[in-house]
């Protein structure tokens, strides 16, 4: 299956590795973190048909006010996803 051995080989990686950097962000500089979340954060508007799911909900609040957690347990997330996919 060519496609998922792309998703497991190029795909996965790439996607871990960019979750490693927003934990290290997180844990290593909070108030850098909170200006890329600030700065990154952009809303979708959808259609008539999803207006059930066309509410915000803030959790900005929440994770940043404890970024270090947050980038600590999406390390310690990483980590047990590389362990279990490549070992």
């Amino acid at each position: 299956m060519p496609f998922v051995e792309t998703l497991r080989s190029v795909v996965l990686p790439l996607v871990m590795a960019f979750c490693v950097l927003c934990g290290l962000l997180a844990l290593l500089a909070p108030r850098a973190f909170a200006m890329f979340a600030r700065n990154s954060s952009r809303w979708v508007e959808s259609r008539k048909y999803l207006e059930y799911l066309d509410r915000t909900v803030d959790i900005d609040r929440f994770i940043l006010s404890r970024s270090r957690l947050f980038g600590a347990l999406l390390l310690l997330a990483i980590a047990w996803c590389a362990w279990r996919l490549y070992v």
